[in-house]
């Protein structure tokens, strides 16, 4: 070829970018310079402002987009600091870009410049400048180093592009909210743009707050406008938090994935503030719930420039309730405030005397704007007013959107009853071919208000849709309820609905083969049954005959029989035969008393006993003790009790009985540590002597006394001995527990010392520099008492699981992660300050590989020592790994304290009261609080 006809070489590449960042008029000299300086080196193309010709795009859009597009922003520091300097240094961190600081001797700095210097501080080092031409000769300097050690990175998109086209997809959303209930097109517009309707919440500065509240309170629509506020003040000023908005069902990783997935390009989580907003936490499951909330306080605790707002429904078990701190109750409307909302939407005025026909629990319902919309749209269908209870309204508006439907209503039903059982079931949006494979259907479904498609999935676009059409599908048979057990976490709503509907028969069939076989998942759900009934009346059912009540009472505790199973025979009224003990039951004459009896003799009685009549203490002399004389209790009136009251009334048998049990202590000896520790104590208390300096105690001498101590019981005498030990508690096991105390002191005798000693690391320090307990020990001693008690109690906590709460272990959160190493720091400072509040303990959990055997490992040191973030994401590696089943585990465990290695019985109680806080979640061992 030709020179003449050869092209000419261009380069491929454009000059690199340098952007120039400053408060103009007071650096005007230094950007100038900067400018000549850039001018005369090679491959660089420097931008300032004030040099760049006419521009019809926004200003401030012109010099953000020139900063995510540069390749260095220079920033010359002066006094000052504008607005325009904090969001392009801002842009310039979140973005990426590579950030040379010039940091100029012009006199004292303006609060705002010394703020930004802090946040570039932790993202690059600047170099201070004392003239111009030192200045040119640095930047050359600067740039050749910037390009040796790195290349050039790609353009990133705008910040505030995505926070415009966030703001616009969070009020289509509230708009697609009222719009799926039915509320015409122009109303739901102007109801999405009414920004001060919702407008309840205010960003909190750092930290995490959970925002709970019934269903219909507006929790949505709250962080909706929470989420539009803090758009609106990121855009006018980039130092202020950027937010992000997730629902909790798209959550499909981690929440620290999450975050470093959305802050790409936008923001720095670990230098620059930001807002994440979670909705919805109730709709993925208490267990994934508890994992979300407990990693996001984590994120809150180790980073103040994170702040957390997350959304759920009073869901039972679910960590933050009861937590005061952290916890905010969503307000209801008050009277004017729902009358108003209702008018709106009915289109006419309706005031309190509209009101007086309705129920109570239709009353208290239109407090949340939900159902005050709802309440609006039938009254706008007319001047009557049908509803009864709120889930009627949700049935209303169901019906309402069927028949808005093309095709066959009972055919559209059932789809929807499909697609609800799918997205339940999977905790996420589902394609339209998993719900029908026919074309003509999955059109049905996309079309249908309820149901929000995105991307090719469809899901629906209110929970409370979603679940009245799951629980439609337990009654009319759509889905078994073995089918959906595996997913059984997801499923309270529905499982309550189904119990609230008017089939009792299916919902009774439901609460037995859920009790029977999953007795944590049976009091959850009753616990949320319960909640939801307070305010609804037109519940109720009739009392029927005395046999009628004892027929369901005996069938809700038998049901729960089978699902404790060994524990059943501890704490439950239990038969001659190992079965069910008869129940004795009488319904008063006035229908609003009922008294129940569980019978504790070997005659062999049909299930259902009917009472004579009597009070309480008339009954127990006529009966005698071979009846266990419970309660007689008031019901609602003559109009009846409220549905699931059977299983209300023998889960609170039950859970009493359990909390006598925790109480004494006697599930725990089946471990030979508890034993060891129930000896000790027992010595002490048979020998007078206390813990501080015990004297010698030999086997054979603890046994001569029990039989003399037994003996002086059982014929009602006293002396000095037995008075001890009624007086520390021992007569509890002066029965088929005292047994084990035998067995463990003739096998110390067999061995080679027959010394009964303490089981732990005792006492060390003689002249204590303080009167607290702990002040008698040595940091090692304190450390190895710690390290021995927690082995034993982890030990005997998987002794009583695998013994008597079988029916419990795949709720148990500890138990879950077994195996486990349990780490651990130990602060004794209280040697060298004699005033502080003790030892203070934190520990936390490492899965082991199955098969493994659990270990304890505690150091010294202190819970400042402890990096939790770190463990956090090391852990959920690690559990990713390790367990198949991750998605369904519980979250991490960490905790902390040190009171209990210092009780009589330390690890039977560290054990016990693992367990106890465990069960509390479910709603039992609920009167076992400091045990």
């Amino acid at each position: 070829m030709s020179d003449e006809l050869a092209a000419p070489l261009v380069r491929g590449e454009s000059d690199l970018l340098v952007f120039i960042s400053s408060v103009t008029e007071e650096m005007r000299s230094a950007r100038r310079k900067a400018v000549q300086t850039l001018n005369d080196l090679p491959f660089s193309r420097p931008w300032a402002f004030e040099f760049t010709p006419a521009n019809s795009e926004d200003v401030k859009d012109a010099y953000l987009r020139k900063v995510e597009e540069a390749d260095f922003v220079v920033w010359l520091v002066g006094v000052g600091t504008t607005q325009p300097v904090i969001d392009e240094i801002n842009a310039c961190i979140a973005s990426g870009r590579r950030l040379l600081a010039f940091k100029f001797d012009s006199g004292d700095a303006a609060e705002t410049t010394r703020t930004l210097i802090e946040t570039v501080s932790d993202h690059a080092k600047w170099h201070d400048v004392q003239s111009l031409d030192m200045f040119a000769e640095c930047l050359r300097k600067t740039i050749a180093d910037e390009l040796v050690r790195a290349l050039r990175a790609p353009a990133l998109p705008m910040r505030c592009r995505r926070l415009n086209e966030q703001l616009r997809w969070s009020v289509a959303k509230c708009k697609r909210m009222w719009s799926t209930l039915g509320v015409p097109d122009d109303i739901a517009a102007e109801l999405a743009a009414d920004r001060e309707l919702g407008n309840v919440l205010r960003s909190p500065n750092s930290g995490v707050r959970v925002v709970v509240g019934d269903v219909g309170a507006g929790k949505t629509l709250a962080v909706l406008r929470l989420f539009q506020q803090a758009i609106g003040r990121a855009r006018s000023d980039s130092s202020h938090p950027f937010p992000l908005f997730v629902n909790a069902r798209d959550l499909q990783g981690s929440l620290s994935d999450y975050i470093d997935e959305k802050s790409t390009s936008l923001f720095d989580p670990s230098v620059q503030k930001s807002l994440l907003i979670v909705d919805g936490l109730d709709e993925i499951g208490v267990t994934r719930a508890n994992r979300v909330l407990e990693e996001a306080k984590v994120h809150g605790d180790a980073n103040s420039n994170f702040a957390a707002v997350l959304t759920s429904r009073t869901l039972p078990g679910l960590r933050c309730v009861g937590e005061e701190d952290w916890r905010v109750e969503m307000p209801t409307l008050d009277g004017e405030q729902s009358l108003r909302l209702i008018s709106r939407i009915a289109g006419r005025l309706v005031d309190l005397r509209d009101s007086y026909g309705w129920t109570e629990s239709i009353r208290h319902a239109a407090k949340r704007p939900l159902f005050a919309i709802m309440l609006g749209l039938e009254l706008n269908r007319g001047p009557g007013f049908g509803s009864q209870r709120p889930i009627q309204l949700v049935k209303f508006l169901a019906q309402a959107a069927l028949r808005d439907m093309e095709g066959d209503a009972g055919k559209n039903d059932e789809l929807l009853q499909r697609l609800a059982v799918k997205t339940i079931t999977t905790g996420r949006r589902t394609r339209k071919c998993e719900v029908s494979f026919k074309q003509s259907e999955q059109m049905l479904l996309a079309n249908s208000r309820l149901v929000d498609e995105d991307g090719g999935e469809i899901d629906f676009t209110l929970h409370i849709f979603r679940e009245w059409y799951a629980a439609r599908a337990l009654i009319e048979g759509t889905v078994l309820v073995d089918d959906v057990l595996p997913a059984a976490d997801r499923w309270i709503t529905p499982f309550s609905l189904t119990i609230d509907s008017e089939n009792q028969e299916v919902g009774d069939t439901l609460m037995r083969r859920l009790a029977s076989s999953d007795p944590g998942l049976a009091s959850l759900l009753m616990t949320e049954v319960w909640s939801e009934r307070q305010h609804d009346e037109t519940e109720n059912v009739l009392l029927g005959s005395s046999i009628e009540v004892g027929r369901e009472l005996w069938g809700a505790m038998d049901a729960w029989r089978r699902g404790l199973g060994g524990l059943f025979q501890e704490i439950g009224p239990v038969a001659a035969d190992g079965g069910t003990a008869p129940v004795g039951v009488r319904v008063g004459d006035s229908m609003d008393v009922v008294t129940t009896s569980w019978y504790k003799g070997r005659e062999q009685l049909g299930p259902v006993v009917e009472l004579p009549k009597g009070d309480l203490r008339e009954l127990g002399n006529l009966l005698g003790p071979v009846w266990q004389l419970l309660s007689s209790e008031v019901t609602p009136g003559a109009e009846g009790r409220p549905r699931g009251w059977p299983w209300l009334k023998t889960k609170s048998t039950l859970t009493n009985s359990l909390s006598d049990a925790f109480k004494s202590r006697r599930l725990a000896l089946i471990s030979e540590d508890a034993v060891r520790e129930l000896t000790w104590i027992f010595a002490l208390a048979v020998m007078n002597q206390g813990c501080v300096s015990p004297r010698l105690i030999r086997s054979g001498w603890i046994l001569r006394h029990i039989d003399d101590i037994e003996g002086v019981v059982d014929r009602g005498r006293e002396n000095s001995a037995a008075k001890y030990v009624y007086k520390n508690g021992i007569k509890e096991f002066l029965g088929e527990e005292i047994d084990l105390v035998k067995g463990r002191l003739r096998t110390t005798m067999d061995g080679d010392n027959d010394i009964v000693s303490d089981p732990w690391p005792a006492r060390n320090v003689a002249d204590p520099n303080g009167n607290s307990i702990w002040n008698f020990y040595s940091d090692e001693r304190l450390l190895e008492r710690t390290n021995a008690v927690y082995s034993a109690a982890l030990r005997i906590y998987r002794s009583m699981v695998d013994k008597w709460f079988c029916g419990f272990r795949d709720r148990l959160r500890l138990y879950r992660l077994l195996p486990v190493r349990l780490e651990g720091l130990l602060a004794c400072s209280q040697q060298q300050d004699p005033a502080s509040v003790g030892p203070n303990l934190t520990w936390w959990t490492r899965s082991l590989p199955a098969g493994e055997r659990s270990t304890v490992v505690i150091a010294m040191g202190g819970r400042e020592d402890f990096d939790h973030l770190s463990y956090w994401r090391e852990e959920e590696n690690n559990l990713r790994q390790l367990h198949p089943e991750y998605e369904t585990l519980p979250s991490l465990w960490v905790s902390g304290g040190c009171g209990a290695i210092f009780n009589d019985r330390p690890a039977t109680d560290l054990a016990q009261q693992w367990l106890i806080d465990e069960l509390r979640q479910m709603g039992w061992g609920l009167w076992c609080r400091g045990l």
